[in-house]
């Protein structure tokens, strides 16, 4: 297994591992959101890949004030669309995926990385805290009401 960035014809194929990670999803409208992030300035989609095949991904994005819609915020990055295919989980891929998105961020001499996770989901939650993350006391609902709490890793000086 390798993780390395995506290529943009790539990005198809890493919204199917999200699709196929979160079958159940009601945020319809993810997907979208996935491929158009992807394609912004300053996007990063990272890939874990076997072969031809990819069994996981994640999307670094430059972080924006105002939940994305503002200015770029210096120093930060915001990470989204973690997902490893079902059958290939609690296998050690997504703390790649994971540890690839923060070791870019520090080459980039980010101080920050934050990401929107939902309440209710301890395996996530168990994997960031694992690798700094921690609330920052920011709580939303997502697209289909669900509670969601951002985290921070503090990974600069």
């Amino acid at each position: 297994m390798v993780v390395r960035r995506a290529a943009t014809g790539e990005i198809e194929a890493a919204v199917a591992v999200w699709r196929s990670a979160n079958p159940t999803s009601p945020l319809e409208y993810h997907p979208a959101r996935l491929r158009r992030w992807s394609l912004e300035p300053g996007a990063k989609l990272f890939v874990a890949a076997e072969g031809d095949e990819l069994i996981g991904t994640i999307l670094s994005l430059v972080a924006r004030a105002n939940d994305g819609t503002g200015p770029p915020i210096p120093g930060a990055r915001h990470i989204t669309g973690l997902a490893v295919l079902p059958d290939r989980q609690r296998g050690g891929i997504g703390g790649a995926l994971l540890t690839a998105a923060l070791d870019d961020a520090r080459a980039e001499r980010c101080d920050r990385v934050t990401l929107w996770t939902h309440i209710r989901n301890e395996r996530a939650l168990r994997l960031f805290e694992a690798h700094g993350f921690r609330p920052t006391g920011r709580t939303a609902h997502d697209d289909a009401g669900e509670p969601t709490s951002q985290l921070v890793a503090k990974i600069g000086g």
